[in-house]
């Protein structure tokens, strides 16, 4: 168990290093500075993205340069509550609904109360991303 601790922590360490090595260099625009902030803070960040990629550090910085790329360009960092319309809680169509095995909020969509429109998916994409950070 501790080797394996220690395996994960060596990975973690090779992962940020490597960023700031290949993709951070004179790259300051492409990415929000809060989200290279909490790469080279957050370890169970960086794990989670290890995760997603087997261990695999080539994969998992490709991952991560596209990541926060996205997040840069949804501005996911300024994304507040006043973005989502409040009348998708108010007619029921959206609720919180719990917490998944890792503590993070789930939300429900009743079908039922809302109709399907560019509006409505928009809206939907940032209710997502929000309750997501």
């Amino acid at each position: 168990m501790a080797e394996q601790r220690q395996d994960k922590a060596a990975l973690i360490s090779e992962t940020r290093r490597r960023f700031e090595a290949e993709y951070l260099a004179d790259k300051s625009e492409k990415y929000d500075s809060r989200d290279v902030e909490r790469l080279q803070q957050d370890d169970k960040w960086v794990e989670n993205y290890l995760i997603w990629r087997h261990d695999v550090v080539d994969d998992t910085l490709k991952m991560i340069d596209e990541s926060l790329q996205w997040r840069k360009e949804y501005t996911v960092n300024d994304l507040t509550e006043s973005v989502l319309p409040k009348w998708l809680f108010e007619n029921g169509s959206l609720f919180l609904h719990g917490y998944d095995k890792e503590g993070y909020k789930l939300c429900k969509l009743q079908r039922i109360y809302h109709f399907q429109s560019l509006i409505i998916i928009f809206c939907f994409q940032h209710f997502s991303i929000y309750f997501e950070k």
